[in-house]
């Protein structure tokens, strides 16, 4: 991807103090996000179990214009084994708000994660400036209050990217968002159900042979004004 560095004494992408959602997407040149990032995966053939742990910071390092003519905030994404003090080289991703959707280049793939104005029910193609299938992105709950495994936030927006289940496959995707702050919780969790016959009857979490849940929780962050 071409970029080109531009707006050298702007802080913000755009202005989020309008009453529409904006302010759980705060993208100011200089703020930062600590997350800690647990994940377990379930070796299907092996049987094993293994858990890891990790922190991933986020910094909003400057404003770009992407190939796709996007003003947009360069994101610099460091991570760690927890419990390390140094930190690996950055992965560049990008974030922006649009009138109609706040949006995040993840690995050159872009999404929409928040559409506008936001609203209670409010549902949305997440895949709409990507080349995958549409998947249907949906407002869970609006502010309302959240506790977190290190942070607790008055105001936050729970949107639904996938939830699918049967008695063979759990999938669910989801984000939460705080009005001012930004991501504060992450889940990706996809897994496969046993079969065998001593499993049947039992509901799929309680059965996975195979698969990957990984958890996203903000410990540490500062917004810029």
């Amino acid at each position: 991807m071409v970029l080109c560095w531009a707006f050298g004494c702007r802080k913000t992408v755009l202005d989020n103090t309008q009453n529409t959602g904006r302010d759980y997407f705060p993208l100011t040149r200089g703020s930062w996000w600590l997350y800690q990032v647990d994940t377990i995966f379930y070796n299907e053939f092996s049987g094993d179990t293994v858990l890891g742990s990790a922190e991933l910071l986020e910094r909003a390092d400057t404003l770009i214009i992407t190939d796709n003519g996007l003003t947009a905030m360069r994101l610099e994404r460091y991570s760690r084994p927890l419990g390390a003090t140094a930190w690996g080289a950055p992965r560049i991703w990008w974030a922006t708000l649009t009138d109609r959707h706040a949006l995040k280049s993840e690995e050159n793939n872009i999404y929409a994660k928040l559409a506008f104005p936001l609203t209670p029910n409010a549902s949305w193609n997440g895949n709409v400036y990507n080349i995958f299938p549409e998947q249907r992105y949906t407002v869970k709950s609006i502010d309302n209050p959240y506790s977190g495994p290190f942070l607790n936030f008055d105001s936050v927006c729970t949107v639904q990217q996938l939830f699918y289940e049967d008695l063979l496959q759990y999938r669910r995707y989801e984000e939460i968002f705080s009005r001012r702050v930004g991501l504060v919780w992450k889940l990706e969790m996809d897994v496969a159900g046993s079969t065998q016959p001593a499993d049947i009857g039992k509901y799929i979490l309680d059965r996975i042979k195979g698969g990957v849940v990984r958890k996203y929780a903000l410990k540490d962050y500062s917004i810029e004004p």
